[in-house]
């Protein structure tokens, strides 16, 4: 990873979740420092783009003006949902319960 734009960390997991200001995502075990997974998301620069659920098993990442919202497993980088209806994602607020996203998005 060149260089980190966007981080975000599990609240009772031991997860964090590092990304390049676009699309390349990095998932650490914060415990033992090693690499989860690395991949690909739609993510775009600027503003709370991302999250981390509380168990670290689960990220969002967002886009401004294309691609909506994406989550993603955070072991494998694997796709679980897309909602590309959604437009300028802010991801105003972390993981405060096990998979629960609170978004605002700016149509």
């Amino acid at each position: 990873m060149r260089e980190i734009g966007h981080i975000s960390t599990s609240f009772e997991g031991n997860r964090i979740a590092l990304a390049e200001f676009e699309k390349e995502v990095q998932i650490f075990d914060i415990d033992s420092f090693q690499e989860i997974s690395e991949f690909t998301s739609v993510l775009s620069f600027g503003g709370k783009r991302i999250a981390i659920n509380k168990l670290g098993d689960i990220c969002a990442w967002g886009a401004w003006s294309r691609h909506g919202i994406c989550g993603y497993n955070a072991n494998s980088g694997e796709l679980l949902w897309q909602r590309k209806d959604l437009k300028r994602v802010l991801i105003s607020v972390s993981v405060f319960a096990n998979q629960v996203f609170k978004l605002k998005s700016f149509i």
